[in-house]
């Protein structure tokens, strides 16, 4: 509970105490000790994202369509790199998975 104050009024000439709250902290509260650093925070967000992603092969009717597109960026990227050859089937297959999910979502 937020500490109080005590205020003095003057009301036809005679003083009177009223309880004040004083402002008590805005926003989310800190994970640990302290805040987040903005660098700590985009981290954990990107973390976060990548969880997503992976998240769009497993389970890809329950992706987000952002989370979709990243994977789907990823496996292209993969598929254009002719050192990565060795994983061209692999990333040929989430391709479809993701084409074929964005396909049924669309109607396309």
């Amino acid at each position: 509970m937020p500490e109080t104050k005590t205020a003095r009024t003057a009301v036809a000439g005679k003083s009177t105490k009223q309880p004040t709250k004083t402002a008590s902290a805005r926003g989310r509260k800190p994970i640990g000790d302290q805040a987040m650093s903005g660098s700590a925070r985009q981290a954990r967000y990107r973390q976060g994202l990548k969880i997503a992603s992976m998240d769009a092969i497993s389970k890809p009717s329950e992706a987000s369509r952002p989370a979709l597109m990243e994977r789907l960026n990823e496996a292209l990227v993969t598929l254009d790199d002719p050192k990565k050859s060795k994983h061209h089937d692999t990333h040929r297959a989430i391709a479809a998975t993701v084409v074929k999910e964005l396909k049924k979502r669309y109607e396309l």
